[in-house]
C-alpha cells in the first residue's frame, strides 16, 4: 500500500466525539490530577470547584510540584503523553489519565505550568469543539504552547511566583459529571480524597478543596490522626502479611517486590452506634472488605476479589492490600486505574497466606461482642425485676421490721457498689464514651428504681447457692453465689439461652416465701436450716451432670442410690 493510501489510526471528529466515553467519572478524574500532582513532587494541593453561569461547574486544580517544561506541556495533553521517568515508581503510568481525564468531563480542559526557572507559566489545552471544526476528517493537533497568566483568569491559592502546575477543567456540564450540584461535589470529594490519600495526607501532604483542608479518613480505624480516631474505637489490628513476588524486583528496593495485607476486625461498639456511625465507616456490607491500595493510593474500596463471599457475618472484616506500581500487571491494572482484576495466581497466594486468620477474626469478633453485650446489659434493669414488681402488687406484702442500723448499712453499700461500677465502667477500653454514658445511667437508674425485688451475684462463704437481704422500704436483694455448682452449671447456661428470668422467678418465689415469716424466729431458723441442705443436694445432683458420671451410672445402675 503507497504512503497516500495508508489510513489513519484516527479518524479526525468520530475519535474526538468518542473521547467522551471513555468511562472516566468525576472522582476518577479528580484522582488521576491529583496522581500527576505527587508524581511531580507537589506537597500543596488545592482543588476548588466553581459554580459558573446557566449551572455549570468548573474543577480548578493546582500545585507547588516542579512544573512542565514549556516545550512539553502539550505533550502531557496527548493521549499517550509522558514525561520524566520511565520507571514503575510513579502513580502515573500510561499518559492518558490527564487527557481522558479532561475530555470525560468537559469539552474544554487547560493546563499552566512554571518550572523554578520560568519567570512566566507556560500555557496548553484541549478543546473539543475546536479540534472537531479544525480537523473533521484529520488526525486532529493541539495548539502549540503559549505564555499565559492563570492568575489574571481564576482565583487560585498558591504563590504566583513559585513552580507549580494548574489544570483546569472549565464549564463542565451537570451531566457530564457524578454530582449535580457544587455543594454535594465538594462534600464527596472531600471524602474521596481524604480516603483515597490517606497515607499521603498522613505523610504531611497537604490538600484543601475550595480552601478547606482535607482529613484523613481511614477505613480500617487503625491510624491514629485519622477523621474519625476519636470518635471510633481503634480496630483489632492483626499481623501484617507480606507476600514476595520473587519473579519482580521493586525499583524503590532493588529487592523482590511484595504484596502487603493488613487486617483488622471494627469493634462491636462501631458496630452498635449503626445509626450515628458515618457512612464512609458503617459496619455493613457496603464497607466490609479489603481496600486496594496501588503505591499508597487507593483505587478500590470494600472489595471481596474473589478472596471471600460477601456475607453479613463479616461486616466486622476490614482489610488493606498494598502493591508497588511495578506489580500492575498481577492487579490487572488498566488505563484507567481505578479498573483492576486479581490474576489466579496471585489470588491463590493471598488465600493461602490468610488461612485461618479470617476464621481467627470472626471468633474474635463475637467474643469481643459477647462481652460487650454483657457489659451494657449487666446493668440493665432485668425483665424479670420488673415482672416481679408488677406481680407483687396483687400479692400479701410483708411487714418487715428491720433494724435502721441494718437498713443504713445496705444504704452505704450499695451506694459503694454504685460508685466502684461507674469507676469500672470509666476505666473500660472496649467502650466509647456514649456507651460508657449510657451504661452509667443504667447503674443510676437501678440504684435509684427501688424494685421490690434485685438479683446480684456474690461469692457466698456460707455455700448457700441463695441468700436473702432485706433492703428496708419493702425491698428484698436476692443474692446468688457465683462458687455454687447451681451458678455455673445452670444459671450461666440458662443465661446463654436467654432463660435466666423463668430462674430469677422462680428464686424471687422462694425469697418471697422466706420473707413473709422475716419476723417469725421459728420459721426463719427452719428456713436457714432447709436452705443449707437444698444447697447442699443441688451441689449433689449437679456434681453428677458430667460425662464421666453419667457413663458410671450406666454401667452399675446398682450403685444409683449411693454416694461419693
Amino acid at each position: 500500500m503507497s504512503e497516500e493510501n495508508k489510513v489513519s489510526l484516527i479518524s479526525g471528529d468520530q475519535w474526538v466525539n468518542g473521547l467522551k466515553n471513555l468511562g472516566i467519572t468525576t472522582k476518577d478524574a479528580v484522582c488521576e490530577l491529583i496522581d500527576n500532582s505527587l508524581d511531580a513532587g507537589a506537597k500543596t494541593i488545592h482543588l476548588s470547584v466553581l459554580e459558573q453561569e446557566k449551572k455549570k461547574i468548573t474543577l480548578l486544580l493546582e500545585d507547588d510540584g516542579r512544573g512542565i517544561p514549556k516545550d512539553k506541556i502539550d505533550t502531557v495533553l496527548s493521549f499517550g503523553g509522558r514525561i520524566g521517568s520511565e520507571d514503575n515508581t510513579a502513580i502515573g503510568k500510561f499518559g492518558w489519565g490527564l487527557s481522558a481525564s479532561i475530555t470525560c468531563q468537559t469539552n474544554r480542559g487547560e493546563i499552566y505550568s512554571k518550572t523554578k526557572g520560568d519567570k512566566e507559566y507556560s500555557y496548553c489545552y484541549i478543546d473539543l469543539d475546536e479540534l472537531i471544526k479544525k480537523y473533521k476528517n484529520e488526525s486532529p493537533f493541539l495548539p502549540e504552547p503559549q505564555e499565559a497568566d492563570p492568575f489574571k483568569k481564576y482565583p487560585l491559592k498558591l504563590d504566583r511566583k513559585k513552580h507549580g502546575t494548574i489544570v483546569v477543567l472549565k464549564d463542565c456540564k451537570a451531566h457530564d459529571l457524578d454530582w449535580p450540584s457544587k455543594e454535594k461535589i465538594v462534600s464527596e470529594l472531600i471524602k474521596t480524597i481524604g480516603e483515597s490519600y490517606r497515607k499521603f495526607i498522613s505523610g504531611g501532604i497537604s490538600f484543601f478543596i475550595n480552601e478547606k483542608p482535607i482529613s484523613p479518613i481511614d477505613p480500617l480505624l487503625l491510624m491514629p490522626n485519622s477523621l474519625y480516631a476519636e470518635k471510633y474505637d481503634k480496630s483489632k489490628e492483626y499481623r501484617m502479611i507480606e507476600i514476595e513476588m520473587n519473579e519482580v524486583v521493586d525499583p524503590d528496593t532493588s529487592r523482590p517486590a511484595k504484596v502487603r495485607i493488613q487486617l483488622a476486625m471494627i469493634q462491636p461498639s462501631v458496630a452498635k452506634m449503626r445509626k450515628q456511625t458515618d457512612k464512609e465507616i458503617k459496619v455493613g456490607m457496603s464497607n466490609q472488605g479489603f481496600y486496594l491500595m496501588r503505591h499508597d493510593r487507593q483505587i478500590g474500596r470494600a472489595l471481596t476479589l474473589g478472596l471471600y463471599t460477601r456475607n453479613a457475618h463479616f461486616n466486622f472484616l476490614r482489610g488493606e492490600i498494598s502493591f508497588p506500581a511495578c506489580l500492575d500487571s498481577y492487579f490487572g491494572i488498566q488505563t484507567n486505574k481505578n479498573r483492576y482484576y486479581l490474576k489466579e495466581g496471585l489470588k491463590d497466594k493471598i488465600r493461602e497466606a490468610m488461612k485461618g486468620i479470617i476464621g481467627q477474626m470472626e471468633s474474635d469478633y463475637q467474643k469481643a461482642n459477647t462481652r460487650l453485650k454483657n457489659l451494657l446489659n449487666k446493668h440493665k434493669l432485668k425483665e424479670s425485676e420488673i415482672i416481679a414488681a408488677e406481680a407483687i402488687k396483687v400479692m400479701k406484702k410483708p411487714n418487715l421490721n428491720i433494724p435502721k442500723t441494718m437498713i443504713a448499712e445496705n444504704e452505704k453499700r450499695r451506694t459503694e457498689e454504685k460508685e466502684e461500677a461507674i469507676k469500672k465502667i470509666d476505666a473500660e477500653d472496649d467502650l466509647n464514651k456514649e456507651e460508657k454514658e449510657e451504661i452509667k445511667k443504667e447503674i443510676e437508674n437501678q440504684f435509684q428504681s427501688r424494685m421490690p425485688f434485685k438479683m446480684s451475684l456474690e461469692h457466698i462463704e456460707t455455700g448457700n447457692f441463695y441468700l436473702v437481704r432485706p433492703l428496708g422500704n419493702n425491698q428484698v436483694e436476692v443474692v446468688l453465689n457465683t462458687a455454687h455448682p447451681f451458678y455455673k452449671k445452670v444459671y450461666e447456661a440458662a443465661q446463654e439461652k436467654g432463660m435466666a428470668m423463668h430462674l430469677d422467678l422462680m428464686i424471687f418465689t422462694l425469697a418471697k416465701a422466706e420473707m413473709d415469716y422475716w419476723d417469725v424466729e421459728d420459721v426463719k431458723k427452719v428456713y436457714d436450716e432447709q436452705k443449707a441442705v437444698w444447697s447442699a443436694l443441688l451441689s449433689t445432683f449437679l456434681s453428677y451432670t458430667n460425662h464421666d458420671k453419667h457413663a458410671a451410672i450406666a454401667e452399675s445402675p446398682e450403685d444409683m442410690s449411693e454416694t461419693d
